[in-house]
């Protein structure tokens, strides 16, 4: 199965269905019989993206010997793994890329992960493991992050306090989101505030 879109499994386990094909059948023409039923099977399942199916099923009726009828339906698979693993690659990307957006629209509030993995349509189980997975960082620590960029630019470019940034950025208590500020930057809010000011 391609599903998972890994395109070479695809073809190690195409090469060895096609070895068993040749093996249980010495007929060229049982062999294109059977590559057919599979050329088949593969277009029904893929139905969406499977347009030369026809061509291709021409091109194994009219094949001379067994490395042609091998090259064909391997060269169809192939084509057909490869459009599965990008679309698979751009719903992953979809589904990161709407988290990531929510996030930074909604920074400056209280997010739960079950609040999140909804606006996704996941279970939080699934969603929490397939953000990390994905993305390379948990979604937690993408909105502390997101949270102090925030809070830099409002220090950078206001005259806010720490504590109207600190309530500005999701964090009531400013002496948390102090301590977290210096963790995440190597700076206290008070000399990156400092720093900054004109």
């Amino acid at each position: 199965k391609a599903a998972g879109g890994d395109v070479n499994s695809t073809l190690i386990t195409f090469d060895k269905v096609f070895s068993q094909i040749v093996e249980s059948t010495g007929d060229i023409d049982k062999i294109k019989d059977k590559c057919i039923i599979l050329a088949v099977d593969f277009s029904k399942h893929f139905s969406s993206i499977t347009k030369d199916f026809r061509v291709v099923l021409g091109k194994i009726m009219a094949s001379n010997n067994l490395d042609e009828i091998r090259g064909t339906l391997r060269k169809y698979i192939e084509k057909i793994a490869e459009k599965v693993s990008i679309s698979h690659q751009e719903k992953v990307n979809s589904i990161i890329d709407k988290a990531n957006e929510y996030l930074y629209k909604n920074y400056s509030r209280d997010i739960s992960l079950d609040e999140i993995a909804r606006v996704v349509n996941l279970s939080p189980y699934y969603f929490s493991r397939f953000y990390k997975e994905q993305s390379g960082i948990n979604f937690i620590d993408r909105l502390i992050a997101i949270r102090i960029e925030k809070a830099k630019e409002y220090f950078e470019n206001t005259d806010y306090s720490i504590k109207e940034v600190a309530g500005l950025v999701g964090y009531p208590d400013p002496n948390y989101f102090s301590k977290l500020f210096k963790k995440m930057t190597g700076y206290t809010a008070t000399e990156y505030k400092e720093f900054y000011r004109k």
